[in-house]
């Protein structure tokens, strides 16, 4: 049996926003990022972290450099008592017009396929627009989580829900849900 998930964003969704982030220093999690995690996993919610890294291939940093970000990451979470299911990552620069560049749905049907989750029960929650049209696309539900860096307006988006804290995404999971 299939089984529904929260595809999440990384950068300004899980953590803080950093223009091409190849330090691992430079990683941070967003207030109630921890928390909200922490309670999807004890719901037993799959989540699974899709993220653009555009960086390797316009040549600014390698895979193992996103790589050792993501580490960081794990860490981070697993220091906070919070963990992420899967981590699947788009390497590719936009020119390349690949299939798992977010919006294209890519990322998420790869993760569904390998771990079995039902896309259309799922969640997609990101910063961007390309985040909600990556989840649009296979019938998800959306939810946009926008940053000072993303500037996007309220009722200019196409998601289904806005947050303006992580911990509020677990609300929507969970009241909209049988667990």
């Amino acid at each position: 049996m299939t089984e529904p998930a929260v595809f999440v964003d990384r950068d300004g969704t899980l953590c803080e926003f950093v223009p091409y982030l190849s330090d691992p220093d430079r990683f941070r999690l967003l207030p109630t990022v921890p928390e909200g995690l922490r309670a999807l996993n004890e719901a037993g919610v799959p989540v699974v972290v899709t993220t653009n890294q555009s960086g390797i291939g316009r040549g600014y940093f390698d895979r193992a450099t996103v790589e050792r970000v993501h580490e960081t990451m794990l860490e981070s979470l697993s220091a906070a008592d919070a963990e992420v299911h899967d981590v699947y990552f788009c390497p590719h620069e936009p020119a390349a017009n690949c299939d798992c560049r977010k919006p294209e749905p890519g990322l998420l049907q790869s993760a569904a396929t390998d771990h079995d989750l039902a896309l259309s029960r799922s969640y997609m929650v990101g910063d961007r627009e390309t985040d909600v049209r990556a989840g649009n696309r296979v019938g998800a539900t959306t939810v946009l989580f926008p940053s000072v860096e993303t500037e996007i307006a309220r009722d200019a988006t196409a998601a289904d829900h806005v947050v303006d804290e992580f911990r509020e995404l677990v609300g929507i999971v969970l009241g909209e849900r049988a667990i």
